[in-house]
């Protein structure tokens, strides 16, 4: 069924939740799932939704920033693989491997290093800071503790290597650059946590959670980092 007019707008605002005096700063309506009588009525929903697609189809879409960042990945790869072990979901343990593979192939190089963001498959030019080493071997600690595959125990332990070789300062401080990375004015040392767990946190859990699994030993570095399967 079709609905125009103000009929279709009044039916629209209530569907996803569009007041006059507006639910964010200035007015202005963020848009909720639809619930109650509305979503119900799933034809006349539909109608609407594909109504206002199409509307706004006709306007320049906003700029889209699809550039991979490996610590961000490494939280993804832990949090799908451990939602997948938790719901006994299999097909978010596979998106996790799939994301793990991914950055191996793609991010680390045959030292282990890792680069801090890809597009398109190819690297960008900034190294990987201590959140992406800690964040990725976190992730690949998690797989591999859901996955049973240990081959992510082993990666995992070649970028912590690497955090202790290049990230550690006198009486054990954690730095966010690596000791051979581009020399600034003040080298960066942040320990807060933000939207993301700051490198130092995710270093510390890292390390912890290696140890249990593998023990407190050194790795060798591995002779080619691209691939994982």
């Amino acid at each position: 069924m079709r609905c125009s007019g103000s009929r279709s707008a009044q039916f629209a605002a209530r569907l996803f939740g569009v007041t006059e005096e507006g639910t964010f700063e200035e007015g202005a309506s963020v848009l909720r799932l639809p619930v109650g009588e509305e979503a119900a009525d799933a034809a006349r929903a539909a109608d609407v939704r594909a109504r206002l697609l199409a509307a706004r189809g006709k306007r320049e879409r906003p700029g889209r920033d699809d550039k991979i960042v490996a610590a961000w990945n490494g939280l993804a790869i832990a949090a799908l693989a451990e939602t997948g072990a938790y719901f006994d979901r299999p097909d978010l343990v596979e998106r996790a491997t799939e994301a793990a593979d991914l950055l191996v192939r793609v991010h680390m190089d045959e030292g282990a290093r890792l680069a801090r963001t890809s597009k398109d498959g190819r690297v960008g030019p900034n190294a990987g800071v201590l959140e992406d080493y800690a964040d990725v071997a976190e992730g690949f600690l998690a797989l591999a503790a859901v996955s049973g595959e240990g081959v992510w125990l082993e990666f995992s332990g070649f970028l912590l290597d690497i955090v202790l070789d290049q990230f550690v300062g006198e009486g054990g401080t954690l730095y966010d650059t690596a000791h051979d990375a581009e020399q600034l004015i003040r080298r960066p040392q942040d320990p807060t946590d933000n939207a993301t767990p700051s490198g130092w946190t995710a270093a510390a859990g890292a390390l912890l959670a290696y140890a249990a699994l593998a023990g407190p030993r050194r790795t060798a570095a591995p002779r080619s980092g691209r691939s994982a399967s």
